[in-house]
């Protein structure tokens, strides 16, 4: 059985770097230190901005700054999904201190960007020399060191994204079951048979894509829709995050930080219908009232569906 984890895990690491194709790096912004509001406008005068060349490092101790940059849709994105991702090198520090986004679109607040959540869709179906603005307010983190921004927009091949989630979620289940346990035994045997349907001599070309879609249905009626995964108890999971008001990063970083995480939930909640979110901590959706109203309606609104759960006083 070790081999046979072994090889899954070796190919579930190489579906995942088909998830993007068409890869295009994004090199050129402009800088400014974030001391005002605003930055994210799209008609504001950036004259008296400054160059930044990703080659080039920012940061700096509880610094934040404004980057824009505009992108231009490529024919090889025409009529795809397209996303936009940011790494700073910094991926393996602990999150509470990282350098952390808040990424705007066209003017408009989308979502947060950090270690947990590294892209955003910027369309589900893009067009060839369509122009999209790009800002992002970022925060360097609680420390002296400095960051990368290496950043760039791909297409998402969804078929892939949904084998390796299809992969990964069972593997992490059979990492937490004992070495004898008949559903851990025959959920390698079916993961196992899944990635030998694969066809991985042309990434991208027809015969994978059709392959890929293959090993999805095999997974999805072999272990998400038997008995092997919906024997026994079932866990209910709810969306949440706890942000300290204070504790390794100011009271002003945590208004900054509530955004970022409260924009990240609407948004997935925008992607995924069936996603319910919870969050206590009233003086929370007090600094989104000062801080965001729109966003501060939209999370009214959820609440009214029911999708939004603000439990607790405390």
């Amino acid at each position: 059985m070790l081999m046979l984890k072994e090889r899954i895990n070796k190919l579930m690491c190489e579906v995942q770097q088909y998830i993007y194709s068409d890869i295009q790096v994004i090199e050129n912004y402009k800088i400014k230190e974030a001391t005002f509001k605003g930055g994210e406008e799209i008609n504001l005068d950036l004259s008296d901005w400054g160059n930044f060349h990703t080659s080039e490092q920012w940061g700096g101790y509880d610094k934040d700054f404004w980057f824009r940059t505009e992108i231009k849709i490529p024919e090889s994105l025409d009529g795809k999904a397209v996303v936009y991702e940011v790494k700073t090198g910094r991926e393996h520090a602990w999150d509470s201190i990282n350098p952390q986004f808040k990424i705007h679109i066209n003017g408009k607040l989308i979502q947060g960007l950090d270690i947990n959540h590294r892209e955003v869709e910027i369309t589900s179906c893009a067009k060839a020399n369509e122009v999209f603005s790009i800002t992002l307010h970022a925060h360097s983190g609680m420390d002296h060191m400095l960051s990368n921004l290496k950043t760039r927009i791909c297409a998402l091949v969804p078929e892939v994204d949904t084998l390796y989630y299809n992969l990964k979620v069972p593997m992490d289940v059979i990492e937490l079951l004992k070495e004898d346990d008949k559903a851990r035994i025959d959920m390698l045997n079916v993961l196992n048979k899944a990635v030998t349907i694969l066809d991985l001599r042309r990434p991208f070309s027809e015969e994978f894509i059709r392959s890929v879609n293959e090993a999805n249905k095999f997974i999805e009626e072999e272990i998400f829709n038997s008995s092997l995964w919906h024997e026994g108890i079932t866990a209910h999971c709810i969306g949440h995050t706890h942000i300290d008001v204070a504790w390794r990063w100011t009271v002003a970083q945590t208004r900054h930080k509530v955004v970022r995480s409260f924009a990240t939930a609407l948004n997935l909640m925008k992607k995924y219908p069936e996603y319910i979110f919870f969050s206590s901590q009233p003086q929370l959706y007090q600094f989104i009232k000062e801080e965001e109203p729109e966003l501060y309606e939209e999370i009214k609104e959820k609440v009214k569906e029911g999708r939004w759960e603000p439990e607790g006083g405390l």
